[in-house]
């Protein structure tokens, strides 16, 4: 079985494993602690600690990140992985560019989500808002940005464009998006996080490092725990700051009315966004020695196929990979349709 073929299995496996394997995961956590509770005779203190601490939501968040994690790290041990994966250390400047990317790019990706909520339920906003309710700040941060920071990023930037960017590094950077998209499982992130995808690709490729897209996947991930967590901020720090301005989805009700009058008032910020964005990208790409226009032409994927040809890899849609997303599809109906 070549790379290719290999990867789209461990995909649809790891598919079924996210809706279902964090339920085994839960398991063995839970019996792990009530072994080592009974040895360390603190099983009580800890099961109080579990009930007080952590809810179901944030268990079940903490056990999806873990059941993305977990086949991503098997994976790139199992088959040496490694390899493919990028660790390339940034400097100072190169993280800067990637927090000024982060923020340009988070106004048009937030407008996004908000377009979409006309039509589908914003699940993901939901889920966050009951972990922001529950839980202190750092938990937030911890369940909410710098976990799916790190698995995500293994798992899509790591393990699928690692492999697939072999066989073309244009299409790597679509269909590993695409599989992002579809990871998240309903149809509100599904667009916004294809598009996600798409720049955390680009941004390895041009830094040749996964660091890159976790630091912006942080960043995103938390620039969103922060504002959710701006009303508790404010009245436990006493902090100067006016929080009427501040609307969580679930106070929104989007309609083409709101839409329009969204683009009427933050038009001119999205454009610049979106100028700002392939202008930082552009500027990426010549630092690290790389032109942003030429990283995906002809020649380039000429060595890239010849070298996929001589190990057998030409195509990267396969069957399994087609049965993974036909799966998470099915998943992200029930969720929308009959998922309270």
């Amino acid at each position: 079985m070549n790379e290719v073929k290999r990867t789209n299995m461990f995909t649809l496996i790891s598919f079924v494993f996210m809706q279902i394997g964090a339920i085994f995961v839960l398991m063995f956590v839970l019996l792990f602690i009530g072994i080592v509770g009974n040895m360390m005779n603190k099983i009580n203190d800890i099961q109080d600690f579990l009930t007080t601490q952590l809810n179901d939501t944030t268990t079940l968040m903490i056990m999806s990140q873990a059941a993305i994690l977990i086949p991503a790290l098997v994976y790139l041990f199992k088959y040496n992985g490694w390899k493919s994966v990028p660790f390339k250390v940034l400097g100072p400047v190169k993280i800067i560019l990637l927090i000024l990317l982060t923020f340009c790019v988070y106004p048009l990706l937030n407008f996004i989500s908000l377009f979409s909520m006309m039509f589908v339920e914003d699940k993901i906003g939901d889920t966050a808002g009951e972990i922001v309710d529950a839980q202190p700040f750092i938990v937030g941060v911890l369940v909410i940005a710098v976990m799916p920071a790190i698995g995500e990023e293994l798992f899509c930037r790591g393990v699928l464009y690692g492999s697939y960017r072999k066989v073309s590094k244009g299409k790597a950077v679509l269909l590993s998006a695409i599989m992002f998209g579809f990871m998240h499982g309903n149809f509100n992130q599904f667009i916004y996080t294809a598009l996600m995808g798409m720049i955390f690709a680009l941004v390895v490729e041009i830094t040749d490092s996964v660091l890159a897209s976790m630091i912006m996947h942080f960043l995103f991930n938390g620039t969103t725990v922060v504002y959710m967590y701006l009303p508790q901020l404010v009245e436990k720090y006493k902090l100067d700051i006016d929080i009427s301005q501040f609307e969580t989805t679930e106070d929104l009700e989007v309609n083409i009315e709101y839409i329009v009058s969204y683009l009427k008032s933050d038009g001119l910020i999205l454009i610049g966004a979106a100028v700002g964005t392939v202008v930082i990208l552009y500027v990426f790409a010549l630092i690290n020695g790389k032109n942003l226009l030429k990283m995906f032409s002809k020649e380039d994927e000429d060595i890239v196929t010849v070298e996929s040809e001589i190990h057998g890899k030409k195509r990267l849609v396969t069957l399994p990979l087609v049965f993974a997303m036909l799966f998470q599809f099915m998943m992200m109906i029930i969720a929308e349709f009959f998922l309270n």
